[in-house]
């Protein structure tokens, strides 16, 4: 404040008591005619001259102004890419109203952010502060704001994209983030728009359709990156066609697999578990021998498909028979009988000359031995078939048990011999008169040479015969006692 002053008549100023509110101010008694005040109030002067003279002015009224209050509000982390909108709140006591905003970045003006306008958008980081100025003319610099641009995630898709229709390829994103923050979400899409279902954590999606595939990254910073698109082919399925079912027989022997109708210019392979490849089993079309499953897999640009043709056949002739009795003494009547199928022409031979034609047979065995009876079954004389059973024709039953024998070393009859035909089991034991057994032999080609079990020759004399024998297809044992005398 100035103090302005007249003096009429001789003198000049000389003294400046400056009053707040009817009160000197202390320290404001001066010869300087101003006072440097902060503080609102009624201020007088009394103006002193050289003569002693003093004038109180009439009072002036100080206003003191509020200054405004800038607050920086807004979203202080943003993705790069993008901007965000800076705003200052602020407050003025007291008369007055906002009227400029300089907005500043690390303690400079930014040029052309001085407006009327409380907002600023930004694409850049660093610490923003901003001045506000009321129309009193007062401003205020506000706290500085550290604006942070947080860097976006990268986003590439790997994986085959090339697959076989009825397949799946798994795609994934690959990311990396600069400064801080974690990938957190993907959300994959398939051209251009969001595959539902496909927004998780996992950075891989099983696909199973083609088209264009992109991927958004997103990280904790909240911050996204859509990837390049990846074109991802699905190959069509190749046709694969076998015609069925086949069958073989006697007559046809051999089957064609046959896969015309399957896609051309493709790899072609025929396989069995069960059956027989003869032929072709990498071309169009097969040759087999044998009943079972064939399987043709066709291959084309990677992809395969596979069909399946059966093998049957038709049943030939089978050739059984059975023989009554199929073992006995001569002579021997058999009865065949006939149980074979598929067959109406037959043909038999049992071994010991006889044949015939018919569909049952009989033949009669006259000599003892052992004989092979073959049927041969066909269809009307075509794909014939074979069967055979063993026919044993044994010897009657006979014994002949001597009454003397002479065991003197001469040669002649030396040896007590029991004749028997038509035997399956023979024991003969030899006694003296005092019940002690002196041999025994188990079969009929054996005999008595007159001594005892310690190989002495036995005393001339009467001795005791017990020989038990079962005749061919006998279950009873015959048995035959007697006596008989030994003389050297």
């Amino acid at each position: 404040m100035s103090a302005a002053t007249s003096t009429p008549g001789s003198g000049s100023i000389s003294t400046y008591q400056w009053m707040l509110n009817g009160a000197n101010i202390s320290g404001a008694n001066t010869s300087s005619s101003t006072y440097n005040t902060s503080s609102g109030g009624n201020y007088t002067v009394i103006v002193g001259n050289t003569n002693g003279c003093t004038t109180t002015s009439a009072p002036t009224t100080v206003v003191e102004n509020a200054n405004p209050t800038p607050l920086i509000t807004g979203t202080p982390n943003f993705c790069a890419g993008t901007s965000t909108t800076l705003s200052a709140a602020t407050s003025t006591p007291g008369s007055g109203s906002i009227s400029t905003y300089q907005w500043m970045l690390n303690g400079a003006n930014i040029s052309g952010a001085n407006t009327s306008s409380s907002t600023y958008n930004t694409s850049s980081g660093g610490n923003y502060t901003v001045i506000v100025g009321n129309t009193n003319g007062c401003t205020t610099t506000s706290a500085p704001t550290n604006v942070v641009v947080n860097a976006l995630p990268t986003a590439t898709i790997s994986g085959t994209l090339t697959f076989c229709s009825g397949d799946t390829t798994i795609l994934s994103a690959t990311s990396s983030v600069a400064g801080s923050g974690t990938i957190n979400s993907y959300q994959w899409q398939l051209n251009g728009t969001n595959i539902s279902g496909a927004n998780t954590s996992s950075s891989t999606y099983s696909a199973y359709s083609g088209g264009n595939y992109t991927v958004i990254v997103g990280n904790t910073n909240g911050c996204n990156t859509t990837s390049a698109q990846s074109v991802v082919t699905v190959k069509p399925t190749p046709i694969a066609t076998a015609i069925s079912p086949i069958t073989i027989n006697c007559l046809a022997p051999n089957a064609t697999l046959d896969g015309t109708g399957s896609s051309a210019g493709a790899s072609y392979l025929w396989t069995t578990v069960n059956g027989n490849i003869v032929s072709g089993s990498t071309a169009l079309t097969a040759t087999t021998n044998q009943v079972g499953i064939y399987n043709l897999t066709v291959n084309l640009n990677g992809c395969s498909n596979t069909a399946t043709v059966t093998v049957n056949s038709t049943p030939g002739p089978i050739a059984s028979f059975s023989a009554n009795p199929a073992s006995g003494i001569a002579p021997l009547t058999v009865d065949f009988t006939n149980n074979s199928q598929n067959a109406n022409t037959y043909s038999w031979t049992f071994g010991n000359g006889n044949t015939a034609g018919t569909m049952d047979a009989s033949n009669i065995y006259n000599i003892p031995g052992t004989y092979t009876a073959i049927l041969t079954a066909s269809a009307n004389g075509t794909c014939p078939d074979y069967d055979s059973l063993t026919v044993i024709v044994l010897e009657n039953f006979t014994i002949v048990i001597p009454n003397i024998f002479t065991p003197n070393g001469d040669g002649i009859n030396e040896l007590y011999k029991i004749t028997v035909t038509g035997e399956q089991e023979f024991d003969a034991q030899i006694f003296d008169r005092w019940g002690i057994k002196m041999t025994e032999w188990t079969s009929s080609s054996g005999g008595w040479d007159g001594k005892n079990k310690g190989s002495k020759e036995a005393a001339d004399g009467t001795y005791y015969y017990i020989i038990k024998v079962t005749p061919l297809g006998k279950k009873e044992a015959q048995i035959f006692k007697g006596s008989m005398m030994l003389i050297r």
